[in-house]
């Protein structure tokens, strides 16, 4: 399930009007310039503190979700729900954060990344959350990155990449390293087929714009995301 708009829209504007080159400017380069460039102090904490938050009923019970991650997993595996997020409090140490439900099934709690199943390791929210749209140019093609993503179609060149954070995710399940350590290098041809062949990881059968009352099987059937 996705939402069409999923970047703070005045992070996407920062982006675009840079003070800088913008060919030599990062992404987290563009976050920081416009956090010292706002004319409001509370308008830079609420870039560098956005909250995710989501309630949903799962086998009979209440479960709700309240953390300072962008949610951008949340699949069930095993009779158990796990879920990752892309945490950016600070901003030149951007994490990705990996739980489950407890046991008792009230709450999440962390776990480590090598603990969380690789063949769910997906995105299935936020699929736009660090390009801003779903339409993306590599060279001279204009790429549908939701359709990459949800076919989990490795041999687009845009899928090795570390703005997409299922690629991102595989990396880190598997050498423990964290994202705002990861590179495109790291990001490999021959890393991404050795997961796929090895792990086998379930890609999504459709990609949902808005949970609606009937969800599909991307992820479970009744989340609301709290706004």
């Amino acid at each position: 399930m996705e939402r069409e708009t999923e970047v703070y829209r005045p992070e996407w504007e920062a982006r675009n009007r840079p003070k800088k080159n913008p060919h030599r400017l990062t992404f987290l380069d563009a976050i920081r310039q416009f956090a010292d460039s706002a004319p409001d102090p509370k308008a830079a904490d609420t870039i560098l503190n956005l909250e995710g938050a989501f309630t949903l009923e799962w086998k009979g019970r209440k479960v709700a979700w309240k953390g300072k991650e962008f949610l951008i997993t949340l699949r069930e595996h095993a009779g158990t729900l796990y879920m990752a997020g892309f945490n950016r409090q600070d901003i030149d140490k951007c994490r990705l954060v990996f739980s489950k439900l407890r046991d008792k099934g009230d709450c999440f709690e962390m776990i480590s990344p090598a603990d969380f199943p690789r063949q769910i390791a997906t995105q299935n929210f936020s699929l736009s959350l660090l390009t801003g749209k779903r339409q993306i140019r590599v060279g001279d093609d204009l790429i549908d990155s939701w359709q990459v993503l949800r076919t989990l179609d490795i041999q687009n060149p845009s899928f090795g990449s570390i703005y997409n954070l299922t690629a991102a995710m595989w990396y880190q399940i598997e050498t423990g390293t964290e994202y705002w350590r990861i590179s495109d290098s790291d990001l490999t041809q021959q890393f991404l087929q050795d997961y796929v062949a090895k792990y086998k990881p379930i890609a999504l059968p459709t990609i949902i714009k808005e949970p609606p009352a009937q969800a599909t099987t991307n992820t479970v059937s009744n989340v609301m995301i709290n706004k």
